[in-house]
């Protein structure tokens, strides 16, 4: 039986890496569990993701009557994973109407993998209530999300998994080792470590769906603190600073330049990326890497997918979700708290007992990674799939 399907939620018009992951792990596991699935994207640039993914998809800026009437007609409406839900009435109140829509035309909801951003508004916390106890199916990908669920008064079953993407395969290594060699590192038997920064901003709006307001010293100590961690990391090995989002208003491009411009005097080995890979290119990197610093969420949970060792700057409950779900909330370090001495501390203790930890490490990927599976089970069981 054919199972006609729309999903939206993530930012999966843009190149961030993160979203696309998402999107392609979705798909992948989805597909494997759902042969029948007809699977169409509602993102604000349908030309991206037709060319991206080669996947149906239509634009809600463009096409806003044929979105509707689609989800009207549609088997199931999946919205996630990312961070779909957050204060923002236009958003949520976009997402509400979908899910109505979907269930009077006798389709079924799912939420998929998501999470939530603090809810500090009444329509905010109105809208993600409605919509969660509509939904057939809810699912998240942190513990703090559910419980935030819970105190909304969610009557539904919330399960906590993880986010797709940790299940994401990465390129062939004879595909990442020319990534490196055009990068200019050099294939020279010395570890490589990568740092994936993030762009901060407390001024531009974007920001406030994604991210709390951080102070100017807040914002500048990151970038200090980056550099000199790397030129540390560059006395054992090269460093490559591994951009997660090239496109405005967040790329990490320009925080890696204003980052190179703060390297101490007389720095070597340290490499700062400015081409967009994709997300299997940039996990095959970071599956080459002997160690991440990484600020973006998706830049730790792809080293985790090749299950390369990580130290985290936690900058958001979603990061810190993460990492206690891996039970290695201690590799990391709050962006509020940040200095070069704490991160160093949080490196040398992964890189001075390294099998240990990466042993313990790995184990702990792997479970995880079945827990990101049931995202895919569970909706195949609720679609009614042959053998779910």
């Amino acid at each position: 039986m054919t199972v006609k399907a729309n999903i939206t939620g993530a930012w999966y018009s843009s190149r961030n890496v993160g979203d696309q992951a998402i999107l392609i792990a979705i798909l992948e596991l989805l597909e494997a569990r759902v042969p029948d699935l007809r699977l169409q994207v509602i993102c604000s640039r349908a030309d991206f993701v037709r060319a991206e993914h080669g996947l149906p998809a239509i634009s809600q800026t463009e096409s806003l009557l044929k979105v509707l009437v689609d989800v009207a007609r549609s088997d199931l409406l999946v919205l996630g994973g990312g961070t779909p839900f957050y204060d923002n009435f236009k958003h949520m109140a976009f997402f509400w109407v979908l899910a109505v829509l979907c269930k009077l035309g006798g389709g079924k909801v799912a939420v998929y993998g998501a999470s939530a951003q603090k809810l500090n508004t009444r329509p905010g916390r109105w809208f993600t209530r409605r919509i969660m106890n509509m939904a057939d199916l809810v699912t998240v990908r942190e513990e703090v999300t559910a419980d935030q669920l819970r105190r909304l008064g969610v009557n539904r079953e919330i399960h906590c998994t993880a986010d797709p993407a940790i299940t994401l395969k990465p390129c062939a290594r004879p595909d990442a080792e020319a990534i490196l060699r055009a990068e200019g590192i050099p294939a020279d038997g010395r570890p490589v470590f990568a740092v994936c920064p993030h762009f901060f901003s407390n001024t531009d709006s974007y920001r406030v769906h994604h991210y709390e307001l951080f102070s100017n010293d807040v914002l500048q100590r990151q970038q200090q603190v980056l550099a000199e961690v790397a030129a540390h990391l560059a006395k054992r090995g090269h460093v490559m600073f591994l951009p997660m989002n090239t496109d405005a208003p967040d790329s990490d491009v320009d925080v890696g330049r204003e980052i190179r411009a703060l390297l101490p005097a007389g720095t070597a080995d340290v490499h700062f990326v400015e081409r967009q890979y994709r997300p299997r290119e940039i996990a095959g990197v970071l599956s080459l890497c002997k160690l991440v610093v990484g600020v973006r969420l998706h830049s730790l949970i792809l080293s985790a997918a090749v299950e390369t060792p990580v130290v985290a700057i936690d900058y958001a409950p979603k990061v810190n979700g993460f990492l206690r779900l891996l039970d290695n909330a201690g590799f990391s370090v709050s962006v509020k708290d940040l200095s070069t001495e704490a991160v160093v501390r949080q490196v040398e203790r992964v890189l001075g007992d390294y099998d240990e930890q990466k042993a313990a490490y790995v184990g702990k990927v792997r479970a995880l990674k079945k827990r990101a599976e049931q995202n895919a089970d569970l909706l195949a069981r609720l679609v009614g799939a042959p053998d779910a």
